[in-house]
């Protein structure tokens, strides 16, 4: 669609809707936002690693998951203990997708 239309003529907005009845999706959110405030690339590493995950979404598994995505484990820790501090709401600004 870029391409056809041009790439300052579109912009993706992927939001965060975490299922209600999903135990750990509020968890696969914070992790998926921790990569994202690392770069868009690990972003979406961590995205894929996430919705193809088969030993669920525990707290360990999702540090698993970011070692897997190369992500900096000390920034992805300090970025998650801001997120559960300040109650981060999860639709947040998209501007860099």
């Amino acid at each position: 669609v870029k391409k056809k239309l041009g790439k300052n003529n579109v912009r993706l907005v992927f939001k965060y809707l975490p299922l209600p009845m999903h135990k750990n999706a509020h968890a696969a959110a914070e992790a998926a936002t921790c990569a994202k405030m690392q770069s868009v690339d690990k972003f979406w590493k961590m995205h894929d690693i996430l919705f193809e995950a088969k030993s669920g979404l525990d707290h360990d598994a999702i540090r698993r998951y970011a070692t897997q995505a190369e992500l900096n484990l000390n920034e992805f820790d300090r970025i998650l203990e801001f997120i559960n501090i300040f109650n981060f709401n999860y639709n947040i600004d998209n501007r860099f997708l």
